[in-house]
């Protein structure tokens, strides 16, 4: 099994690097990971900017994917809210869509 896990050193990608962890052990299975790096913010950033941005993300996304013949892609989740989404869209749920594998959407635990 092949495992791509794409991260970008969120609190939520961390949540996902913990369960592949946990997941992966005692497996036969090689882990490939993404970092993925988000541009810099700034005030004057229209929301078609970023949505590029989050497109590009996405298209990579996939086409590592299918470059490591991944059977598995892990995400974490990602919670931006209602408006925020509809504006910029999920790149979680993009990837969901348009992968060729199975995808594991990790939500981080609730603190108690």
């Amino acid at each position: 099994m092949r495992v791509l896990l794409a991260t970008d050193g969120s609190k939520d990608a961390l949540g996902a690097l913990r369960f592949v962890a946990g997941f992966m052990r005692g497996r036969a299975a090689t882990l490939h990971l993404l970092a993925v790096v988000e541009p810099p913010r700034y005030p004057a950033s229209a929301p078609g900017f970023l949505r590029d941005e989050l497109t590009a993300v996405r298209k990579q996304l996939v086409a590592e994917q299918r470059a490591a013949g991944a059977d598995l892609v892990v995400v974490g989740a990602r919670g931006v809210g209602p408006v925020k989404r509809l504006l910029l869209g999920s790149v979680s749920e993009a990837v969901l869509r348009a992968a060729r594998c199975a995808v594991l959407i990790v939500k981080r635990p609730r603190k108690a």
